[in-house]
């Protein structure tokens, strides 16, 4: 089973900065026209949940509402290219609780699975007929916060250690495989998982691990390892981390989007790990990719990694400012790449040219492409940022700006297909008046497509 090549530290030179290119035109995607207006006139009233761009470039949207009145929980409805409406709009829950992990089945259908109850609920959302279907939610045998839904290989595999092994229902037609992990002999004191499948070696799902090895010193350390998902079975563990794992609130060394680790199968089996560790002054963090760390010295990682690749490489983009500064060092979005023929990765280079830009959310597509909804800024007043994408195709970077400066956003979440058509959508003010009470303007959820 290869590993990332972690390569030498050198490489290219560093890239010029991508320049943005002011693009403003909108496909307006506004949950208001739906009846269950979110009358609250905050950004928090509107949540985007879950996000997806099928290869017909049509667009789906999960979203949570807050609302005083109306229906609030969570909605999903379809967005077809060069249409200003949605379609195939659909009540998914009641349950006012954020936690919703909606997975793609095919055939425009998805499992929207909640984590926060007892036993995960799920119920199958059918969006391939006229009418859409959502059928009742049903309980799964799947609990804890120590399991895992992927999909990838041959339908949805629920892993972890509360797991019961064999088929369960998401709801309607669709159902699972359950697979039951347990800590490879001679490893103690097993905190989490993160999974992935394993494209190139099937039927398995590479896992990393945060564990002890049982023998004199006892830290904890990251493994990567493979899952035979016929049996449950751990195979070929490597040790990841070449020092003791640690991870600390101050300063908070937790990667992008709350995961402890980051593992992205970039070729057919070849897969790399990425995470964020407090680095050797205890000064800040570094960002690590297979045991080698991307940044430079005097900078603090704040977020990422995002990773993506294929068989010709990697790409590793995360944000960081300097160790040093008062009051507000900047902060630059920064990437490099491991190229597979060379086994070298180029220097850090800057996708932003502002003073100051933070990441917001990411999607990784086949093929290697990767984007990133990302906010630049020319000081650190209020209304000094603008929105920005960025989508990394075939080895090079493209950049759209897709809001004024000033105009604010909530929630943006972005999805790529396998063409590389990619959709930002986000929650913000609507420039209409509510259709429950003209008097008020009230959120809305909008898309851009890049």
């Amino acid at each position: 089973m290869p590993l990332a090549a972690c390569g030498g530290g050198g490489g290219a030179g560093n890239s010029p900065p991508i320049e943005p290119t002011p693009v403003f035109v909108q496909a307006r995607i506004n949950v208001v026209e739906l009846g269950g207006a979110c009358t609250d006139p905050s950004w928090d009233c509107l949540r985007v949940g879950g996000l997806f761009i099928d290869e017909a470039a049509e667009v789906t949207v999960f979203w949570h509402e807050r609302a005083p009145s109306g229906q609030p929980g969570w909605h999903v409805a379809s967005h077809l290219h060069n249409d200003t409406r949605m379609r195939n709009a659909a009540y998914v829950s009641a349950d006012l609780d954020s936690d919703l992990q909606p997975l793609q089945l095919g055939a425009r259908r998805f499992a929207a699975v909640q984590r926060n109850t007892p036993n995960w609920t799920s119920a199958l959302v059918d969006l391939s007929m006229p009418a859409p279907n959502v059928s009742p939610r049903v309980a799964t045998p799947v609990t804890g916060q120590d399991a895992a839904l992927i999909s990838g290989l041959d339908g949805p595999i629920a892993l972890g250690a509360n797991v019961p092994n064999g088929s369960f229902s998401l709801g309607g037609s669709a159902t699972a495989r359950g697979v039951k992990v347990a800590l490879p002999q001679g490893y103690l004191n097993r905190w989490w998982g993160v999974f992935m499948p394993a494209t190139g070696v099937t039927p398995s799902v590479w896992w990393a691990f945060n564990s002890a090895q049982v023998d004199s010193t006892q830290e904890q350390r990251l493994h990567l390892a493979r899952i035979d998902v016929s049996d449950g079975s751990v195979l070929d563990v490597h040790r990841v981390t070449k020092e003791a794992w640690s991870q600390s609130s101050i300063p908070d060394c937790s990667t992008l989007g709350g995961a402890p680790v980051l593992v992205r199968e970039y070729g057919r089996g070849q897969v790399a790990v990425g995470w964020r560790n407090v680095n050797a002054p205890w000064t800040g963090c570094d960002v690590v990719v297979d045991g080698q760390i991307m940044n430079d010295s005097t900078a603090h990682v704040v977020e990422g990694p995002v990773m993506s690749g294929s068989d010709a490489g990697l790409v590793a983009v995360w944000s960081e400012t300097d160790l040093a500064g008062d009051p507000a060092p900047p902060r630059r979005i920064v990437w490099r790449r491991w190229d597979a023929s060379t086994a070298q990765w180029t220097a850090p280079a800057r996708l932003n040219s502002q003073p100051f830009a933070w990441l917001h959310s990411s999607a990784i597509g086949p093929g290697g492409t990767l984007a990133v909804a990302w906010q630049g800024c020319a000081s650190t007043s209020v209304g000094a940022c603008t929105e920005y994408v960025s989508k990394y195709v075939d080895g090079q970077w493209r950049t759209e700006q897709y809001l004024p400066r000033g105009k604010g956003v909530a929630w943006p979440q972005v999805a790529i297909n396998a063409k590389a058509q990619a959709v930002v959508v986000w929650a913000s003010i609507s420039d209409a008046p509510c259709s429950t009470n003209p008097e008020q303007v009230c959120p809305g959820i909008f898309a851009y497509r890049f």
